[in-house]
C-alpha cells in the first residue's frame, strides 16, 4: 500500500507538472502521448536527449513501489525472526530441562541394574552353597537318622549352616530393591553388603 500510494503521487505529480521532451506540459496532452511523456521523464528524459526513456521511468516506478515494499517486509522478517528466536530459546531451555530429567533417571536406571545385578549375583552364590549343603544332611539323615538330639557336634553346624543359608535366601527375595517413589531402598544396600560377608566367610573356611 505504501509503495503504491509513493508510485501513484510521483506519476501524478510529473503529469501535473512535468514537461515533455518537446517542452510541452505533460498535463496538456492526453493519451498514450502522456503516458509515455510522465513515464520518460521520470527516466530522465527521453533516449535522445540522453536519458533512461520510458524503461527507467518503469525501473523508477518499480522502485518507488518495492522500496517500500521491501522496507515493510523486512520490519516483518525482523520481527518474526525475533518470535523465533524467543521461541528457540525457550525451546532449548525445555529441552535442557528434559535432558536433566532423563540423565537423572538413566542414573537412577544404571543403580537399579546393579542392584538387581548384585541381588542376582548373591542368589546365585546361595544357591550353589545350599545344594552342597543340601547333599550333606541327605547324608546325615541316612546315617544318623531325623532325630537332631542324636547328631554330632560336625552335623548339627552343617544343619546351623542351612539354616543360615535358607534365611538368607529368603532375606534376598524378602527384601524389595525399590520404593513405591522408584528409588533404590537403603535396605536392599545393606542385606548385600551383610551376604557379602557371610558367602565370604563361608568360601574362606571351605
Amino acid at each position: 500500500m505504501a509503495g503504491g500510494l509513493a508510485a501513484f503521487g510521483a506519476y501524478s505529480a510529473v503529469a501535473l507538472f512535468g514537461t515533455a521532451s518537446t517542452g510541452a506540459a505533460i498535463a496538456t496532452i492526453s493519451g498514450a502521448a502522456a503516458k509515455s511523456a510522465t513515464l520518460a521523464f521520470l527516466g530522465g528524459g527521453t533516449l535522445a536527449a540522453g536519458g533512461f526513456g520510458m524503461a527507467g521511468g518503469i525501473a523508477i516506478l518499480g522502485g518507488i513501489v518495492a522500496g517500500p515494499a521491501l522496507a515493510v517486509l523486512g520490519v516483518f522478517m525482523d520481527a518474526k525472526a525475533g518470535k523465533n528466536k524467543e521461541e528457540a530459546y525457550s525451546r532449548l531451555a525445555e529441552a535442557r530441562k528434559y535432558e536433566e530429567e532423563y540423565r537423572t533417571a538413566a542414573i537412577l536406571c544404571e543403580g537399579i541394574a546393579e542392584r538387581a545385578d548384585l541381588f542376582s549375583s548373591l542368589l546365585a552364590q546361595l544357591d550353589g552353597i545350599f545344594q552342597q549343603l543340601i547333599i550333606k544332611l541327605e547324608t546325615i539323615v541316612d546315617i544318623c537318622g531325623i532325630d537332631y538330639r542324636q547328631y554330632n557336634q560336625q552335623s548339627k553346624e552343617a544343619v546351623a549352616m542351612s539354616l543360615s543359608i535358607a534365611g538368607a535366601v529368603k532375606a534376598v527375595l524378602d527384601t524389595p530393591i525399590l520404593t513405591e517413589d522408584g528409588m533404590i531402598t537403603e535396605g536392599s544396600k545393606q542385606i548385600g553388603e551383610q551376604l557379602n560377608q557371610l558367602i565370604s566367610s563361608i568360601t574362606q573356611e571351605a
